[in-house]
C-alpha cells in the first residue's frame, strides 16, 4: 500500500450535531490520496456509530474507539498510528475548504516547509461567516525563530491545533501532553517550533473555526484559570531557555496570563448559583499563586490592554479585593 500524502487526524467527542459536516468536508478534498483518522473518544451520544457508518463507505477512513483522553489524547492516538507524508487536525465542530489538503501539501512540498500554520475563517455556530484571521506571509527558519518566539509570548494565535506538519515532526518525539486539557496546542507550539527547521503561515483561509459555545474552548471552571497560569510557567521557562528575558518579552508574557484571567472572570465568577465564599477563596487563592504575583509585579493598570471592566478587576487583583472582582463580574456578566 503507497503512502498517502496527507493524514487528517479527527479528535471526536459528543459533536453529533456537527460531524457530518466536518468529515464531508475532508472526504470530499480534491486531494485524494489522503487518510481520514477519527478519534472517538468515549462520545455518548451517536458521534461514534456516524464515524463507524462514514468508514463503511469510504477505506480511506480509520476509526478509533478510546477511553476518554481529551483533546491532546485524542490526537495522540491519530498521531501515532498516522502512514502519511503530512499530518493535520480538523476538529470535529469545524470543517475545511475541499482544496484545503491540495493547497497546503502542495505549498510544502514545492518549499520543503516542515510546519505549515493556515489561515482561518470564524464562523458562528450555524456556519455563518463571522471573520477571518489571518496571518502574514513569513518564512521562518532556523535563524528566525526569535521572531516568531515572541509572537508566541504574547498571543496564542500561534499555536498547532490547526498545524499541518511533517511526519518527520512526530518521528522526533513529538506528541501533545496529554495531562493539559486546555490550550493543550499552546502548551506543544512551545515544543514543536524548536524541532522545525521551515515554517510558513499560510495567508489564504482555507480553515473554518466553529464558534461553538458548547466547545471545551466555550464551558470555563475556575480549574481554566489554574491551567492559564500553568501556561504562564511554562511560557516562562519557554522564554529563560531560549535566551528571550528582555522587558518586552516579559511584560507581554504577563499581559498574555492577567488579559486572559480577566477575560474568563465573568464566567468563573459572575454566574448564578455559586456561593460567594466559594468565589471569595477562589479569587484569593488565585491572587496568592507565586506565578500571579510575578504577573502582577510586571503590569500596571495604565498598561493593561483592556477597557475599564478590565482595569478595575486589574485594580482588584493588586489590592487583593475579591468582592470588587465579583461585582465587576457579576455585572459585566449580566450585560453581556
Amino acid at each position: 500500500m503507497s503512502t498517502p500524502k496527507v493524514s487528517i487526524v479527527v479528535p471526536v467527542y459528543n459533536v453529533e450535531k456537527y460531524l457530518s459536516v466536518c468529515i464531508d468536508s475532508i472526504i470530499n478534498q480534491t486531494l485524494k490520496d489522503i487518510e481520514i483518522i477519527l478519534v472517538d473518544d468515549e462520545s455518548t451520544d451517536s458521534s461514534g456509530k456516524i464515524c463507524d457508518e462514514y468508514a463503511k463507505k469510504d477505506s480511506r477512513i480509520t476509526v478509533i474507539h478510546q477511553k476518554n483522553k481529551w483533546l491532546g489524547g485524542a490526537r495522540n492516538s491519530g498521531i501515532k498510528i498516522a502512514k502519511g507524508e503530512y499530518i493535520t487536525w480538523v476538529d470535529a465542530d469545524d470543517y475545511i475548504k475541499d482544496d484545503y489538503c491540495e493547497k497546503l501539501y502542495r505549498f510544502a512540498v514545492e518549499n520543503r516547509c516542515d510546519f505549515v500554520l493556515p489561515s482561518v475563517y470564524n464562523v458562528s455556530e450555524n456556519g455563518e461567516m463571522l471573520s477571518k484571521t489571518t496571518k502574514k506571509d513569513a518564512f521562518c527558519n532556523i535563524t528566525e525563530k526569535q521572531r516568531l518566539y515572541k509572537l508566541l509570548i504574547s498571543s496564542y494565535n500561534y499555536n498547532i491545533c490547526r498545524a499541518f506538519i511533517s511526519s518527520d515532526i512526530r518521528n522526533r518525539g513529538f506528541l501533545f501532553d496529554e495531562d493539559i486539557r486546555y490550550a493543550e496546542d499552546y502548551e506543544a507550539a512551545l515544543r514543536i517550533y524548536k524541532l522545525c527547521e521551515r515554517i510558513y503561515c499560510f495567508d489564504e483561509p482555507l480553515y473554518f473555526y466553529r464558534q461553538n459555545d458548547a466547545s471545551i474552548m466555550h464551558v470555563i471552571k475556575f480549574e481554566r484559570l489554574k491551567q492559564l497560569i500553568y501556561l504562564f510557567e511554562l511560557r516562562e521557562k519557554f522564554i529563560e531557555e531560549n535566551n528571550l528575558k528582555t522587558k518586552e518579552n516579559l511584560f507581554n508574557s504577563a499581559h498574555l496570563l492577567i488579559k486572559l484571567l480577566i477575560e474568563k472572570f465573568p464566567f468563573v465568577f459572575g454566574i448564578k448559583g455559586k456561593k460567594y465564599s466559594i468565589k471569595r477563596k477562589e479569587i484569593l487563592q488565585t491572587i496568592k499563586d507565586p506565578n500571579i504575583q510575578i504577573a502582577l509585579k510586571r503590569i500596571s493598570v495604565k498598561k493593561l490592554n483592556m477597557g475599564a471592566f478590565g482595569k478595575l478587576c486589574l485594580i482588584g487583583l493588586k489590592l487583593k479585593l475579591p468582592f470588587l472582582i465579583i461585582l465587576l463580574s457579576k455585572k459585566y456578566a449580566k450585560n453581556n
